[in-house]
């Protein structure tokens, strides 16, 4: 048995322990839903400037609200007129985030949710071409880790990007996502394309295929390239 002032210190230090987890605890619930949602979308509230292409080819500029949780866009005209328009309603929309100074694109796209469904969902566009590179919250699979809301508290910044977002390639009409690079695309990449180039942007440019940076900046430039009309990665 522990002398009594052994017993006090023991009591004290689980105490500030329990203390500090509440108060961690507290700070996660205050910053986690701002910081994440400006993470994700135009849904803090604040309207931007941008476009909605209807289905039907329409054409609205104005402010735009988006709100990746409901799957929907809020659209206010210059008289102040607000409309909701749901993902089966538009083909897709833009609007100028002032956070990240850039005009952030965003398309309806059928997402694949077993191997015979598919759902409308809202995803960016990251980039586009042979190989079409879109993005979506992490959040709407599960909800983000509580590592990474201690990370922001201590580090200043919620998540690192490939936490945020889940990121899919498009091709061949089939979404693949793009944590599967390094063996689904990038032996191919290199075998369709001058083994050279490669070895250029890889090691001269410090270029990594295992980053996704790097896996992005790869694409990006595979992008560019011309290709035969039967590429490697439509096989």
């Amino acid at each position: 048995m522990l002398p009594n002032f052994q017993q006090h210190g023991y009591i004290a230090y689980k105490l500030m322990n329990r203390n500090l987890i509440v108060v961690l605890f507290a700070i996660m619930l205050a910053y986690m839903p701002t910081h994440f949602a400006e993470a994700n979308g135009n849904q803090s509230g604040k309207w931007a400037k941008g476009m909605v292409i209807l289905v039907d080819g329409t054409e609205l500029s104005g402010d735009i609200r988006y709100d990746w949780r409901s799957n929907g866009v809020r659209f206010r005209d210059v008289t102040n007129r607000q409309r909701a328009y749901s993902v089966q309603q538009v083909q897709r929309f833009s609007y100028f985030d002032n956070d990240e100074n850039r005009v952030r694109q965003f398309a309806a796209v059928d997402f694949p949710i077993n191997v015979v469904m598919t759902r409308p969902v809202f995803m960016e566009e990251v980039l586009t071409g042979t190989l079409t590179v879109y993005r979506r919250p992490y959040n709407h699979r599960k909800p983000t880790p509580v590592t990474s809301v201690v990370r922001y508290v201590l580090g200043g910044w919620l998540v690192s990007d490939h936490e945020t977002f889940d990121y899919f390639v498009y091709t061949n009409q089939a979404f693949t996502r793009l944590d599967q690079f390094s063996h689904q695309f990038w032996p191919k990449m290199q075998k369709e394309s001058n083994g050279a180039v490669w070895a250029y942007l890889t090691a001269d440019h410090r270029i990594s295929p295992v980053t996704l940076t790097g896996q992005l900046r790869l694409i990006a430039r595979y992008n560019e390239m011309p290709h035969a009309v039967d590429p490697v990665l439509a096989e």
